[in-house]
């Protein structure tokens, strides 16, 4: 889900530290602007959803209530161009992902939305306020890893620290193993698939990467793979790794996972466990915070650029062992 919780490159920018090639910490709070990764980069679905209210605005200004313009029964007409509407809607964001039209999202359940009957006078604004709430409402970490996958399936319209109510467009091609590591008790804040080819007329190599907090007896499962680079910081301050500096990086330092045309763009590996702990604080209650700052922070890559499946299976493994 991430993007402001990795260290991104960006030579376009102004900022000197970018210039002289040394990462710089992304803010999770520039979501809103749409950058890139698998939990992360909601910028294009939040316009999406705003095209989508916008029409519905447009067709309510003949006169009729947005209740009665969805009522399919009542307006055949209107039903068919909403449903034309959502079609396009979803070729659009399956061929930005490249990655062919992906299955509807399930209705968001009670969790983090209200009834159905309840829901047609909300604006995504107030979809967010009761997702807000229910991160709020957790007790523990379970807790916190269901709201995690709700989010991820787009039934939770908010992740703490994270400004966009979906993740990001390329989530769709690992969202089912990140569900699933969630029911396995693995909370992920940040995730990119692996990818090899030309994007944006540049050449892009990507590890598949996932970072996230997990109790430390699972923590210290992953950092027991062969298979897999593993990084592993625990509350009482001490760390453990798996094939982790096999590129060179020296422990604690951050290590490249995505390049464009040689260069490295996206980053993770350095210890992120109090930061990201700080993003949690004021979005969640106080026993579910507490149970949070008891788990360890892990980061996980593919040594190998452009290997689709083999950090997934190894991590589920680990997980179910």
């Amino acid at each position: 889900m991430y993007d402001r919780r990795v260290d991104e490159r960006d030579d376009s920018s102004s900022d000197p530290a970018r210039a002289d090639g040394t990462p710089t910490v992304a803010d999770r709070g520039d979501a809103e602007t749409g950058r890139g990764d698998g939990h992360g980069g909601h910028g294009d679905a939040v316009r999406v959803r705003a095209d989508a209210e916008g029409e519905r605005l447009h067709a309510g200004r003949d006169g009729l209530d947005p209740r009665d313009e969805r009522d399919e029964l009542c307006e055949p007409e209107r039903a068919e161009r909403a449903e034309r509407a959502e079609r396009a809607e979803r070729g659009e964001r399956a061929e930005r992902a490249g990655r062919g039209e992906r299955a509807e999202r399930p209705e968001r359940p009670e969790l983090c939305e209200p009834e159905r009957d309840e829901r047609d006078g909300l604006n995504p604004r107030d979809e967010r306020d009761i997702a807000r709430g229910a991160w709020r409402a957790a007790r523990d970490f379970d807790a916190l890893c269901a709201l995690g996958a709700a989010f991820l399936v787009g039934r939770c319209a908010h992740f703490p620290g994270w400004g966009a109510p979906d993740p990001d467009l390329e989530t769709d091609a690992i969202r089912a193993p990140l569900v699933e590591l969630s029911a396995l008790g693995f909370l992920s804040v940040a995730s990119q698939p692996a990818f090899e080819g030309e994007r944006d007329g540049g050449a892009v190599r990507q590890r598949a990467f996932v970072a996230g907090f997990a109790r430390a007896e699972l923590a210290r499962r992953f950092t027991c793979s062969r298979r897999i680079a593993v990084r592993a910081w625990f509350p009482d301050g001490s760390f453990a790794s798996a094939n982790a500096d096999e590129d060179g990086s020296a422990p604690h330092e951050p290590a490249a996972m995505t390049s464009v045309d040689g260069v490295a763009r996206v980053v993770i590996g350095h210890p992120a466990r109090a930061t990201e702990l700080e993003l949690f604080a004021d979005d969640i209650g106080p026993d579910a915070l507490r149970e949070l700052s008891a788990t360890a922070y892990v980061a996980a890559w593919d040594p190998r650029f452009g290997r689709a499946e083999v950090l997934w299976d190894e991590l589920q493994d680990l997980a179910r062992a």
